[in-house]
């Protein structure tokens, strides 16, 4: 569903071209319903949603690849592989929601009472679509978009610091802890 109202807001987004003045709107566009997008959904594993990403840097690299696919005056280019390098700069330096604790216990505890830090320690991998010749078939050049983040998706990751009990609770404190994560989800 997200990804749906990502491609319908895009696709009415650039079915207007004199609605798109510049790469700067064309970039803060894409970067603001690719968040909302984002913002629906949750860390796989844990359902923890995103507090934090990095749009500024996403806005930017999607400027530069919007500046560098319209110097290309003929033949094929790679405007969607270097879009994917924009989406994979919004999760540089991410954060999740912190408090709520993941499902899954930290490294050697039987629970977790909370988080207190939850980051993206690995932006993720963009798979290459390779060269693409320019089209004017909007949905084509979403589908191929969008099936790009999707699989992004999967290889975000990164850890929780959490407050765990551990065997022998009560005698024993709660403490520090650590979980990895991998993987987000976007419902629909």
């Amino acid at each position: 569903m997200s990804f749906s109202l990502f491609k319908t807001s895009m696709f009415a987004y650039m079915s207007n071209q004199s609605g798109v003045s510049s790469y700067n709107d064309f970039a803060k566009k894409l970067t603001d319903e690719y968040d909302m997008c984002i913002r629906r959904g949750f860390q796989t594993t844990n359902n923890i949603p995103l507090q934090k990403p990095n749009k500024q840097i996403m806005q930017t690299l999607a400027t530069v690849a919007c500046q560098k696919a319209f110097a290309v005056q003929e033949g094929p280019h790679s405007f969607i592989d270097d879009l994917g390098k924009a989406v994979v700069g919004y999760w540089t330096g991410g954060q999740l929601v912190t408090g709520i604790p993941p499902i899954i216990p930290a490294d050697g505890a039987i629970a977790n009472i909370t988080s207190t830090a939850a980051m993206v320690t690995n932006p993720g991998n963009w798979s290459p679509t390779g060269p693409e010749f320019p089209t004017n078939n909007i949905n084509d050049f979403l589908n191929k978009l969008v099936n790009g983040m999707k699989i992004h998706l999967t290889t975000v990751s990164g850890i929780y610091i959490t407050v765990s009990m551990y065997p022998g609770f009560p005698t024993v404190p709660p403490a520090p802890g650590i979980r990895s994560w991998k993987g987000w989800t976007v419902p629909g």
